[in-house]
């Protein structure tokens, strides 16, 4: 039997355009998954490339930092949007744009600062704040009603959303060193945060101002000092060991983690640190020398990003008291004191 065949006037148009359609509303019900995925895939994929492909690293760095520049503009672009459409286009699809941004951003710094947290420090607590962070915008539960809901909340959440960013994006992409990427942090977070400290200060009294004054600057000075908690993103100790030599070609010796007084008076002792950075990354690095939880020595050096296995330095220390027995620590710091590996030594009488 012959299949009728319906006539062109009868059939149904956009079939494409409705199959397009029913893939957009797949991915819209499924971007709370798909939106961190494809962050942090390609937060480790930029991750990988820094040494092989800088080029390519540097470009979806930079659109993270475009993406943060759509966050920083939203307010802005909300009453754009509201004035043009005559209210006919809802609010909510700004905040979906945002949220999602805030994801991507988050997942996208997720391996870098794991990869520069130091483990026996208060770095993890950092780590931990930003997973909670990336966590929190795939839930609109939290995202939408407790942390948007509230004006200081959603403005305190982008400021540190702002700080996670300029952590990973100034080296990764403009090859400042951490130091100067931490302090770029802080004063984007601050700039994200001055609509909110304006607006609670309106809200006070000014017999109240000079009280709330001196409270910011107290938070803001506990901020700095804390700031050695922060993972040095961008550097990632590759390896930290003490040695009794270094070779020319910057070969260590055998890790030594026990020495006698005498053996360390006659023959010194080098800590050695293989450090990988972003190709274009200078930094400055300082070994620090403590001997039973005092600092005795420091001794700064200077490294370059591009290698893979990571920059081989050392710094050699031949100097040490008439009473050298104790417990010895070398930790490798930033010039800010961001911790990126340290190794331990006993040495005995």
């Amino acid at each position: 039997m012959k299949t009728p065949t319906i006539p062109s006037h009868q059939r149904k148009p956009w079939r494409r355009r409705d199959g397009l359609g029913r893939a957009a509303r797949w991915v819209l019900r499924r971007r709370h998954v798909l939106m961190p995925t494809a962050s942090f895939l390609a937060g480790c994929a930029s991750y990988l490339l820094v040494e092989r492909s800088a080029a390519l690293a540097q470009g979806v760095a930079l659109m993270v930092l475009a993406s943060w520049c759509w966050i920083l503009a939203e307010p802005f672009l909300a009453g754009l949007l509201h004035r043009f459409s005559n209210g006919r286009v809802s609010p909510a699809l700004l905040r979906m744009v945002t949220q999602s941004l805030h994801q991507e951003t988050l997942f996208f710094a997720l391996p870098f600062v794991w990869a520069a947290t130091h483990w026996s420090s208060g770095q993890p607590v950092f780590l931990t704040l930003v997973i909670l962070a990336a966590l929190a915008t795939t839930i609109d539960r939290i995202y939408l009603d407790r942390i948007c809901s509230v004006p200081w909340r959603a403005l305190a959440f982008q400021a540190f959303c702002a700080f996670v960013a300029a952590l990973v994006v100034v080296p990764l992409a403009l090859h400042w060193d951490t130091q100067q990427a931490l302090r770029m942090a802080a004063g984007l977070m601050l700039l994200g945060l001055l609509p909110a400290l304006v607006q609670a200060l309106r809200h006070l009294p000014p017999r109240r101002w000079t009280m709330a004054t001196l409270v910011l600057a107290a938070l803001l000075g506990l901020g700095w000092l804390l700031r050695t908690g922060i993972p040095p993103v961008g550097i990632q100790s590759q390896q930290m060991r003490l040695t009794e030599a270094v070779s020319a070609s910057l070969v260590p010796g055998p890790a030594v983690q026990r020495i006698t007084a005498d053996q360390l008076r006659a023959a010194g002792m080098h800590a050695f640190a293989s450090v990988r950075a972003p190709l274009g990354l200078r930094q400055t690095l300082v070994f620090e020398w403590h001997r039973n939880g005092q600092l005795v020595d420091r001794i700064p050096t200077t490294i370059e990003g591009g290698r893979e296995a990571g920059f081989r330095t050392y710094s050699r220390k031949q100097r040490f008291p008439a009473d050298a027995v104790g417990h010895w620590r070398v930790e490798l710091r930033t010039a800010d004191g961001q911790l990126v590996a340290r190794a331990d030594l006993m040495v005995t009488a």
